[in-house]
């Protein structure tokens, strides 16, 4: 406010001075006055120039600016995005992860009316494991092996939002017979296991409880999921005989993780 003040200051004493002198030299009141003017619309418009140009000059950098942080926002944009797919990918694969929970029941004896109620719940599913079996025997029904075989079984669920498939034990060492059949005669079955399903983990024709006692069984399950991953758990049934003689076992917990082509089936590494 000061500067325009004194701008309009200096004009009026100009425009003083140009009349004063041009009435002194009896010059031309209208021809000066036509160059006071012309000068005035010069500054004037040299003023509005340099205006604009001090106003672009701001715009230009605030623009600048703005673009660099306008720049800034879209990487993180860009970054948040992208850490957002990741993690529903995460949560959407997550979904297919075989969850399974072991349940406390296990078979040591069973007869036949027991079996059939198992078979014929629609919520069961088997998976059959025959050891050293008459060849002409496998594929057969599990009721078909009750009273014949000794069989010890244990429960296992699916507690996971998707199906497993292909459901099934791969090997298996039972110490009291692995160096006489070195693995061998042993065929095992598989089976899908829908969410919320019951599978019965079947050993038909197992050593005596008694031979088993303080021994473990070694078991490895390979399964996929719906997309076509592979996973492998494990599961160590520690046989024991009670104080009545009664037998019983403990099952470690079973837990998938992905599976590893090469690595040993039972290496503990």
């Amino acid at each position: 406010m000061t500067k325009k003040i004194f701008l309009v200051i200096i004009f009026l004493i100009t425009l003083v001075l140009a009349l004063y002198y041009s009435f002194k030299t009896k010059g031309d009141v209208a021809t000066m006055v036509a160059g006071l003017w012309s000068a005035l619309a010069t500054v004037i418009l040299g003023a509005i120039a340099l205006f604009q140009s001090r106003q672009y000059k701001k715009l230009s950098d605030k623009a600048t600016v703005d673009y660099h942080n306008l720049q800034i926002e879209i990487k993180e944009l860009t970054n948040n995005m992208a850490t957002a797919i990741n993690t529903l990918q995460r949560i959407e694969k997550a979904k297919y992860f075989p969850n399974l929970e072991l349940w406390n029941y296990k078979i040591f004896g069973i007869n036949k009316k027991n079996c059939k109620e198992i078979v014929e719940d629609r919520n069961n599913v088997m998976q059959l494991n025959y050891i050293n079996i008459d060849q002409d025997e496998f594929g057969k029904e599990i009721t078909y092996f009750v009273g014949k075989y000794n069989i010890f079984a244990f429960c296992i669920k699916n507690i996971g939002e998707k199906t497993i498939m292909n459901f099934n034990c791969e090997d298996i060492s039972i110490p009291s017979i692995i160096d006489k059949w070195h693995g061998h005669a042993i065929i095992y079955s598989s089976c899908d296991i829908k969410p919320g399903q019951f599978v019965f983990v079947f050993l038909i024709n197992i050593p005596s409880y008694s031979s088993l006692d303080g021994k473990i069984i070694k078991m490895v399950f390979r399964m996929d999921n719906l997309i076509s991953d592979t996973y492998i758990c494990r599961a160590d049934l520690l046989f024991y005989l009670d104080d009545e003689n009664i037998p019983s076992a403990h099952i470690n917990e079973l837990f998938p993780e992905s599976c590893n082509e090469n690595r040993n089936t039972f290496d503990d590494n």
